[in-house]
């Protein structure tokens, strides 16, 4: 579970962050008394193995290649006998010229740098001095940039101008082509973030309506009902906003040939529900609204009989 955490070696405050990265943090925390003695031991352990495998170490006295420092290796033997490259720190590793380069500098700035072979000294500009300065067209906060074509400082900043630079007539057309296609019953509902089951030859949504089938398949198997259906069956109705919409019923349950009514499984109840289901008796039907009670209270009526 996240939640806020505090270092109690570092008093650093961790925001929405689970137990594991946590503490990984405290583990290897600087200010941690135990770090440095864990390290010590690992190191201690690590050498002993070399030791049984390798046999003894010998001690070296070298020079830094970069600094000429003098410094102590503790190896078998000389990794580098003939040149003596050894470093005595990361910073000394780090400047060193890889075998093929060349040193050369910037024609704006005269930063010294170290090139590439196939770099022309002639024409190098270092990437400080490429850095083209611009004021971001959203925030209009500066931020420097290697690509010119770049108008915004952040992601934020490039979705927000996406967003203005949408066409909103294209978006308009595409709704109202699936509106058509879902009122003459061609497309179902595609929206919402309800898992679809598979019943037996029918796909429905969610587990309230996987329940309902249960119930129903039941009831017909008992003489209840004549037979169900997940139907198709459409209503128009005008909502809240004052324009006209198209409502999908869920199930059809027929009593005999001729008598039917509907059921709607709901979850919980929104604000167009009631211009909804006002449409469906208006145009001289029953309806019925289960909802998780409706459905738990006929499961045990099931279970009792």
């Amino acid at each position: 579970m996240k939640k806020d955490r505090k270092c109690r070696f570092c008093k650093t405050l961790f925001k929405d962050i689970g137990g594991r990265a946590f503490g990984g943090h405290a583990a290897t925390c600087r200010k941690n008394p135990n770090y440095f003695k864990n390290k010590k031991k690992k190191r201690t352990k690590l050498i002993k193995t070399f030791i049984e495998k390798n046999g003894e170490l010998k001690q070296f006295k070298v020079n830094c290649h970069n600094c000429k420092k003098e410094l102590i290796v503790n190896e078998r033997e000389k990794k580098f006998p003939e040149k003596d490259k050894y470093f005595c720190s990361k910073k000394c590793a780090n400047k060193r010229v890889i075998k093929g380069n060349k040193l050369g500098k910037c024609n704006k700035c005269g930063k010294p740098v170290e090139l590439d072979k196939r770099t022309n000294l002639k024409a190098y500009i270092c990437i400080n001095c490429r850095i083209i300065k611009k004021n971001c067209v959203i925030c209009k906060k500066e931020f420097g940039t290697l690509n010119k074509n770049v108008e915004t400082c952040s992601l934020k900043c490039s979705s927000k101008l996406g967003a203005q630079n949408h066409d909103k007539d294209f978006g308009n057309k595409i709704s109202k082509t699936r509106k058509k296609m879902f009122k003459d019953g061609k497309i179902k509902v595609t929206g919402g973030t309800t898992k679809w089951y598979q019943y037996k030859d029918i796909k429905v949504q969610g587990t309230f309506e996987l329940r309902t089938c249960k119930i129903l398949d039941s009831w017909k198997e008992k003489g209840k009902i004549l037979k169900w259906e997940y139907t198709n069956d459409r209503f128009e109705y005008i909502g809240i906003d004052g324009n006209k919409h198209t409502y999908l019923l869920d199930f059809k349950i027929f009593e005999s040939n001729n008598e039917f009514y509907y059921v709607e499984v709901k979850g919980f109840k929104i604000d167009n529900d009631d211009f909804k289901w006002k449409a469906v008796k208006d145009a001289g039907y029953k309806i019925e609204v289960w909802f998780l009670n409706t459905i738990n209270k006929h499961e045990k009526e099931l279970l009792v009989k």
